[in-house]
């Protein structure tokens, strides 16, 4: 698998944001750099190697440079941190002691638990103080190196996550779907040597959502890199892979929970074309 490339700001040793709406992630990938995600609200499905992860709010994951791993189904309202750590930042804090796992390049085991309220609440603290002081830029690097400690800190006193294995038909179904969102639910059992009714089947047990819906997942969030380009709701909408405006409008306010135009001028605040 060829490594993603993180794309870092300039002279930082990390990347840190909060997001409201989460994109499924095309493939699955991986990175040279370790990764840190905390669920403030929400719910999301990570699929990690072979195995599926159910997050919620507290829940805490750590992907190491190893570890394959992909978005395949989040609520509409999720609000999360990531944050990506560059290995020098790691190596300039002495974690053998005490936290030698996060300077491995390979590690076996997810690394998911659920924080309790108390440290949840402190992270998305730390969190705002490193985005949000007078300082934030003079003081990025530093900031990071504290939400690392602070964050496996709180992940020790933590409870474990189940996790489910995931058949690699499923793993397979996801890849296509990705690649291509147009291929029909036969076309997708053929590729995959299974039956309809077989795939249609797993994919709801395994995933929590059927086929079409996450079809239309994947064309809704093709519509908002097209609308970024075109800024005309209709022509994205159709080139997205909408039948009509009225079926982009269903799912649209489905997925979250408000119609186009005023999902639109909440975050583009733009009005025009919608």
């Amino acid at each position: 698998m060829t490594p993603y490339t993180v794309q870092f700001p300039e002279n930082r040793s990390g990347l840190l944001y909060r997001t409201d709406h989460v994109n499924l992630l095309p493939r699955a990938h991986q990175h040279d750099e370790l990764e840190l995600n905390v669920v403030f609200s929400g719910t999301l499905t990570y699929a990690v190697g072979s195995s599926r992860y159910d997050l919620q709010e507290g829940s805490c994951l750590w992907l190491f440079p190893s570890q394959p791993h992909m978005i395949i189904a989040a609520s509409s309202q999720v609000q999360m941190l990531v944050a990506v750590f560059k290995k020098d930042l790691i190596e300039q804090l002495d974690l053998s002691s005490w936290a030698g796992e996060l300077a491995r390049s390979t590690v076996s085991q997810v690394s998911c638990r659920t924080l309790s309220p108390e440290n949840l609440e402190r992270i998305r603290e730390l969190y705002e103080q490193i985005i949000g002081g007078p300082q934030a830029a003079v003081y990025a690097d530093s900031g990071l190196r504290w939400l690392l400690v602070s964050a496996w800190k709180a992940y020790g006193e933590a409870e474990d996550a189940s996790s489910t294995g995931m058949h690699a038909a499923l793993i397979r179904a996801l890849q296509l779907m990705r690649a291509h969102p147009d291929y029909s639910t036969d076309r997708l059992a053929e590729l995959i040597h299974i039956s309809r009714s077989h795939l249609s089947r797993l994919f709801h047990e395994q995933t929590g959502t059927c086929l079409q819906d996450y079809r239309n997942r994947i064309r809704l969030e093709r519509f908002f890199v097209l609308y970024e380009r075109e800024r005309n709701c209709l022509h994205a909408a159709l080139d997205a892979g909408f039948g009509s405006y009225a079926q982009f409008y269903r799912v649209c306010k489905k997925n979250l929970g408000l119609s186009p135009r005023t999902y639109i001028q909440q975050h583009y605040g733009d009005s025009r074309n919608t």
